[in-house]
This record gives structure tokens, C-alpha cells and sequence, in this order.
């Protein structure tokens, strides 16, 4: 389990929390690869995607490429892109065009994991106590996410 802070302005701090392993997963898989550097990462390691996408979060439109690093089925991915949002069955942490239940069991996974971590920062417990705190927790459910905090902490 790690984090990292993704986007940081005056206001807000984006962090991505992941599972390394499922992370590296994701990278390595054939149709990720391609659909990856089809979008501008032509990586071989986490450290160039994750450059990659801050830039991205800096310089450009939101990089909606980013679902398929937090786990989202590549299919809905994919067709959020094309449809441009639309024309989508159910809404939840992404929009799904395809298996919604598997994406019903996942928007489940993703909230209790995301809850626990907004919960620990705003106790004020440091990012570090925090990867420590939930390493069981997410790597059970298999969840990557984001989190938004404000600079106060």
C-alpha cells in the first residue's frame, strides 16, 4: 500500500492512494499498455506513470485515462471517453457502460476504503499513519482511490 500526491494547488491536495502490486498489474497488462500510451504514457514503471499524470493534472484537461489506475473496468474506461459521459447505465465512482454488477460490488469497495481514509485525515493523522493504518483494510477489498484533502493537514 502507497500514496501518492498527484496535484497540490494553494486550497487542495489530490493524493492517490494504491495497492503496488495491483498497480503494476494494471501497467503491465497488454490492453492497458496500449490504451495507456495511446493517451500519452509511454512508460515502463510506476514512477514515469505517476509523472505522467501529474503533468497531465497540471497542464491539461482532467485525464480521464486515470479510471483504469484506480482499477475501473477498461471497457467503461474507454467508452466514457468515446460516449464523452453519455448514454451511460448506472453512476457511481465512474459512469458504467458495461458489467454493472461487478461495478456495483467495486463502488462498494471504493466508498468503505475512501471513507476510511477521509476519516483518518480529518483525525489529523499523518499520510504516513495512514498507509500504515489501512494497508489490510484496502488490500482486502482491493481498492485503489483518491483522496481530497485540504492543506490544513
Amino acid at each position: 500500500m502507497d500514496l501518492r500526491v498527484i496535484k497540490k494547488t494553494e486550497d487542495l491536495i489530490l493524493i492517490f492512494v494504491y495497492r503496488v502490486e495491483f498497480l503494476h498489474k494494471v501497467i503491465e497488462s497488454e490492453e492497458s499498455k496500449c490504451f495507456l500510451l495511446e493517451n500519452g504514457y509511454s512508460c515502463k514503471n510506476l514512477n514515469c506513470v505517476f509523472n505522467t499524470l501529474t503533468y497531465k493534472l497540471k497542464n491539461s484537461d482532467f485525464p480521464h485515462e486515470i479510471g483504469v489506475l484506480l482499477g475501473y473496468p477498461i471497457e467503461d474506461v474507454k467508452e466514457f471517453i468515446s460516449q464523452k459521459g453519455k448514454n451511460y447505465m448506472a453512476c457511481g465512482n465512474w459512469k458504467v457502460y458495461g458489467n454493472l454488477k461487478d461495478a456495483q460490488e467495486k463502488f462498494n469497495q471504493y466508498e468503505s476504503c475512501r471513507s476510511t481514509l477521509k476519516s483518518l485525515v480529518d483525525g489529523g493523522i499523518s499520510l504516513e499513519r495512514i498507509v500504515l493504518l489501512i494497508k489490510g483494510d484496502c488490500y482486502e477489498k482491493n481498492c485503489n482511490c483518491l483522496l481530497v484533502g485540504n492543506r490544513q493537514h
